[in-house]
């Protein structure tokens, strides 16, 4: 992915030169940055120290907030805002529920039992036992959304610049409530209809997950 002027070329990752990160490249209006973008990986990878880390070597990291509560982001984003540099930035992401548990369709069902019956010979590998039935979470999705947009989330609000959201698209209202916080939004897709199906208005960029590898386009 190789960006310029907010905007990526459909391209394999580059590095660019020290002038091109200097004079042409941006995702943030605070500081100059590189076109790269931490993927947000819940579940432990993407620690605040990585997250700040990435955010403090000019590209854009991005936090979590995948199987955390409300109260775990909070904290986690403290600790992230804690070791910026001055002047730099991070995101988080945030898993947005497409359904609710009693809604969904008979072939999403079979979906769910074709993938069930792929992992049982890994899951009895190693002891696991997996559900004979599917359980749906929102992930404590409104919850970590207000979290964010409460003005004391951060002591300094600028420090979140960005929220994206996976496997599923908020609705006009949460990217206003964003927008109107002074932040920026993304959404990803995993598919061509999805991405052509994910066009808000107030997002301002698309993150494109697939074979070649992910690119985020500026809208």
């Amino acid at each position: 992915m190789t960006a310029r002027h907010g905007r990526a070329s459909l391209g394999p990752m580059s590095t660019p030169s020290t002038s091109a990160a200097s004079d042409s490249t941006s995702f943030s209006s605070a500081a100059p940055r590189l076109p790269i973008v931490l993927a947000p990986m819940a579940g432990g990878p993407s620690t605040p120290e990585l997250t700040a880390a990435v955010s403090n070597a000019g590209g854009l990291g991005m936090l979590a907030a995948g199987y955390l509560t409300p109260e775990a982001l909070t904290d986690a984003a403290h600790r992230t805002a804690s070791l910026l540099a001055d002047g730099h930035t991070f995101g988080i992401n945030l898993f947005c529920p497409a359904s609710v548990g009693d809604s969904a369709t008979e072939d999403e069902l079979q979906q769910w039992a074709l993938f069930r019956d792929r992992l049982a010979p890994v899951a009895e590998r190693f002891g696991v036992e997996l559900p004979a039935a599917p359980a749906w979470s929102d992930d404590h999705y409104t919850a970590k959304v207000d979290a964010i947009l409460d003005k004391d989330f951060l002591p300094d609000a600028a420090a979140l610049e960005y929220v994206s959201f996976t496997f599923g698209y908020p609705d006009a209202d949460i990217i206003t409530r964003i927008k109107d916080s002074g932040r920026k939004v993304i959404l990803n897709a995993t598919s061509i209809d999805a991405s052509a199906q994910q066009v808000r208005p107030g997002q301002i960029a698309s993150s494109c997950r697939g074979s070649p590898p992910a690119v985020t386009v500026g809208l």
